[in-house]
């Protein structure tokens, strides 16, 4: 099963974060480990997308 299916499952409350990382074969503590890895690097894309559309349109 495609891991982006799992972890997108497992944000929408359809499985614990248990099962997640059972499904993609990891412990709990490495899939919360992965997931805040996860959370960081789209926070980052988000902000460098919100600065470069700043950069466009002269703010």
């Amino acid at each position: 099963m495609d891991k982006r299916t799992v972890i997108t499952a497992y944000r929408q409350g359809l499985i614990n974060i248990r099962e997640c990382a059972q499904i993609i074969g990891l412990d709990t503590t490495q899939m919360e480990r992965m997931l805040g890895e996860i959370k960081s690097q789209s926070d980052a894309d988000r902000h460098e997308l919100s600065w470069r559309a700043g950069l466009t349109t002269g703010k």
